[in-house]
């Protein structure tokens, strides 16, 4: 009963089997393919990158001494709201 089945689709199975291992290459090409296309996208980069010196620490930034305002626009944190020696304005508290 099978000898027939094989003698008379013995061939499908052949073009399957063949279909198969083309597919196989095929996806490893393409998987070839991709692994290239990153090589060549990260030699493009900058290796530089390293050699740039590093960031100077963050000096804490002084708070002026006064801030002209010409109306009260609200407490502001450290100063004091009146008219002084530099004029109408928030200066420092002491």
């Amino acid at each position: 009963m099978f000898d027939n089945l094989i003698e008379d689709y013995g061939q499908f199975g052949i073009m399957i089997l063949l279909f198969v291992v083309g597919a196989a290459v095929y996806l490893g090409y393409l998987y070839y393919q991709k692994q290239e296309d990153m090589k060549r996208e990260n030699n493009l980069k900058p290796k530089n990158v390293a050699e740039k010196p590093p960031p100077l620490p963050n000096q804490p930034k002084q708070s002026p001494d006064f801030v002209p305002a010409e109306t009260f626009k609200g407490e502001q944190k450290g100063y004091v709201f009146k008219n002084g020696d530099k004029g109408t304005g928030y200066y420092k508290e002491n």
